[in-house]
């Protein structure tokens, strides 16, 4: 068996545990030897209706679920290298991503176009009678995947990851944490981004179960809270906003140290992590369930530091550490080409030989990122320069402070702040525009988009224009028009200098005060969570601020307020506070009319 090949280590596994449950979703499982077979028909398939050559990029574009694992490991027997897709992404950018990835073949759950003269098929036409595994044709470093990241030229950057490296961090997480047939790993990562990939192999490279949860339980969490639950899930991945809000769930409820009776580990990566989310959790949880820091760039693939939390810091406001590297890897904190003594600031590198491959069709962006060791120049040694700046701590651990470039992170996703200005400038209106990262009094960051433009637009405008450029999750929450820009000595534009956009709120529109009970309960609710001192009943929740992870706070709250449940579609995006008040009160009597009838039958029975 070669450890080096993850779908060939599946298949041992697979030979092992056939009649064991691989994966669970809602109205479905399938055991080992079916998922399998089920993917060995694929693969055959793949060679032989449409000739699929070692290393060719077939695109992915179905909701994560059995038959989506099906077509990944399908690809991968077959030589191939998965492209993940998000079915819903805005036409331009899938258009870029089609473009630069180059796809010889489409899988779908469904007919459809994805791109002129690309192929798209089903599993059901891609299968064959053929159940046996395929010959393996792939070594360690050949590619695997590819996954798209914000690029600063204004492009999404196309990451080529390695068989080898995925293989090192799943064998690694499978060791480090006890991994096993009693495993019941939750997979909540969209599949378009890399981190997806360790939610759905580490349980069936250790023979556990893989468990899928509803599409609607993913937008509240409250239900996936109770699914977590239900589900019994061992251990989670997330970001720590997700993560937040499953804390803000508990801390409602009664008992929180008692929910969660399964839950073992909670590995948290794609965000900073805070000293008061410890704080908070342990307060609520006790240390019953280890949480751990994980950490690492899409380039050196999934993570290769951690730092497991074993006490409450003392600090809030500090950033939790992230720990020491994964085996035969190295954090390099390197200042002015010298390697930095404890406490003293450097800019964080990454030495391993599981990197990714780097940048599909950019060599310039290859050179920036993937570069000659300076502290040994005469050895020719590439590491990833990741742009983060830190520290070593006294014990040798490392700690991050932020960042060198125009790159932040935002609900665990990386966002090139010049992506965004280049996608705004797109429309046709708009002059000039500067994207600035705000943190909120909780360490939020949101975007704001400041822009001159003739004529006048609204943010709803350019909404509607980067609805074909750019995710929900990359928008800008705010959007400032501007008649000039502040201007530093240089002549450059004074980013420090533009106007907070709460201070903006209702130049152009007036905020309008509750009318009754229900709208003023709302709109305390609502400015609790957009952190608003005024808000408006008229003003949608998107141009308050709001994004759909706030959205999901709002809708947890409400149902703990008023014990009625809303929808996110009622919120999210165009909502207002006049409206979902509207609603609540509709459905409110409803639900006391329909309790009367009941009261109302017992009395005559």
């Amino acid at each position: 068996m070669s450890k080096l090949i993850p779908h060939r280590v599946f298949e041992y596994v697979a030979a092992a545990n056939g009649s064991r449950t691989a994966i669970e979703e809602p109205g479905r499982t399938i055991t080992y030897a079916a998922l399998n077979e089920a993917a060995n028909r694929a693969a055959h398939g793949l060679t032989e209706k449409h000739a699929l050559g070692r290393g060719d990029v077939v695109a992915l574009s179905m909701p994560v679920g059995v038959d989506y694992v099906i077509a990944l490991l399908a690809v991968a027997k077959a030589g191939g290298v998965f492209l993940p897709l998000d079915p819903a992404a805005p036409p331009r950018r899938q258009a870029q991503i089609l473009s630069i990835a180059d796809p010889v073949l489409a899988i779908s759950d469904r007919p459809m176009e994805l791109a002129p003269g690309l192929a798209v098929c089903t599993l059901a036409e891609l299968s064959v009678d053929r159940p046996e595994n395929p010959e393996l044709t792939v070594e360690g470093d050949d590619a695997s995947y590819i996954v798209f990241t914000s690029g600063s030229t204004g492009m999404p950057k196309a990451i080529l990851g390695s068989q080898k490296g995925l293989s090192h961090f799943l064998h690694w997480e499978i060791s480090e944490f006890g991994l096993g047939a009693e495993s019941r790993v939750s997979q909540l990562a969209p599949a378009t981004f890399d981190v997806s990939l360790r939610d759905i192999l580490a349980p069936l490279l250790a023979g556990g179960t893989l468990c899928i949860p509803p599409d609607e339980v993913r937008t509240d969490s409250r239900r996936l809270l109770s699914w977590l639950e239900t589900a019994k899930v061992s251990l989670v991945h997330c970001v720590p906003s997700l993560f937040r809000q499953l804390m803000a769930e508990l801390g409602a409820g009664a008992s929180p140290d008692a929910r969660l009776p399964d839950l073992q580990h909670v590995l948290l990566a794609g965000e900073p992590l805070y000293g008061a989310d410890i704080q908070r959790w342990h307060a609520l949880m006790g240390q019953r369930i280890q949480l751990t820091n994980l950490y690492g760039p899409s380039e050196t693939t999934l993570a290769k530091a951690f730092h497991r939390i074993t006490e409450t810091p003392d600090e809030p406001g500090r950033m939790v550490p992230v720990g020491t590297p994964l085996p035969n890897s190295a954090l390099l904190v390197i200042k002015e080409g010298e390697l930095c003594d404890p406490g003293e600031i450097g800019e964080v590198f990454i030495k391993t030989p599981f990197m990714s491959k780097g940048y599909l069709g950019a060599p310039d962006l290859m050179a920036e990122s993937f570069v000659q060791n300076p502290l040994t120049p005469d050895t020719p040694d590439i590491i990833y320069r990741s742009g983060d700046i830190g520290r070593y701590l006294e014990n040798h651990t490392v700690e991050l402070l932020g960042r060198k470039d125009q790159q932040v992170k935002i609900n665990g996703i990386r966002i090139e702040l010049a992506e965004v200005e280049a996608s705004i400038l797109q429309h046709p209106g708009i002059e000039t525009a500067v994207v600035v990262a705000h943190r909120s009094t909780a360490g939020a960051l949101g975007l704001t988009a400041y822009f001159m433009a003739a004529p006048a637009l609204t943010g709803a405008d350019i909404r509607h224009h980067l609805a074909d450029w750019l995710p929900p999750a990359m928008q800008p929450a705010h959007y400032v028009q501007m008649e000039q820009f502040p201007l530093n000595l240089h002549g450059k534009i004074d980013r420090r200098a533009l106007p907070l956009p709460a201070d903006l709120l209702y130049q152009d529109a007036p905020c309008i005060a509750p009318a009754n009970d229900t709208e003023t309960s709302l709109a305390a609710l609502w400015g609790e969570v957009l952190e608003l001192q005024k808000v408006s009943v008229t003003h949608s929740f998107v141009d308050l601020g709001g994004d759909s992870l706030k959205a999901i706070r709002v809708l947890s709250r409400v149902y703990q307020d008023f014990g009625v449940e809303a929808r996110l579609q009622e919120l999210f995006p165009d909502g207002t506070v006049r409206g979902l008040a509207r609603v609540l009160t509709a459905r409110g009597a409803r639900r006391e009319h329909a309790s009367a009838q009941l009261d109302e039958a017992g009395g005559l029975s």
